[in-house]
């Protein structure tokens, strides 16, 4: 994984009950402040296509299900521009992953659904919604065929 690209194991809990972690805290981000939590369902075999801006840090996990999760360099500047790496992401392993600014990310469901989460640092409404700010490279999958638009 990216030197910037942060990997984050939480301390979880388990009984017989189940399972219980903390995602974050203020202390242990106290350059950050998380201001818009997202969640996404998809189910097996969905693609959601590399997508990320150059302005919000993002906290990503999967919070139900199994994903296939890749992270791209965006940033021209970079010794690693367009280049990526992946992991996997589980309800299960509970990992987390701290991506900042100009980095793009995407995944594949390997389980029968997965419930993902985001929760971003941004300024203001604007930037969270304006289109202009997002640089986004859509998958289109056509039977076998995958092309980037």
């Amino acid at each position: 994984m990216f030197e910037e690209v942060k990997i984050l194991n939480p301390d979880v809990f388990t009984d017989y009950r189940g399972d219980i972690w903390t995602t974050y805290t203020k202390n242990d981000f106290p350059d950050l402040d998380f201001n818009h939590d997202k969640y996404s369902t998809s189910r097996r075999n969905v693609i959601r296509g590399i997508h990320g801006d150059f302005k919000t840090s993002k906290l990503i996990s999967c919070l139900h299900g199994k994903i296939y999760f890749v992270v791209v360099d965006n940033r021209e500047e970079s010794k690693n521009y367009l280049k990526w790496s992946w992991l996997i992401l589980s309800g299960y392993n509970k990992k987390q992953v701290l991506l900042p600014p100009g980095f793009g990310n995407a995944f594949c469901v390997l389980s029968e659904e997965c419930l993902f989460s985001y929760n971003e640092v941004a300024k203001s409404l604007l930037q969270i919604v304006h289109k202009s700010l997002i640089t986004l490279l859509m998958w289109i999958t056509l039977g076998s065929l995958i092309a980037f638009i």
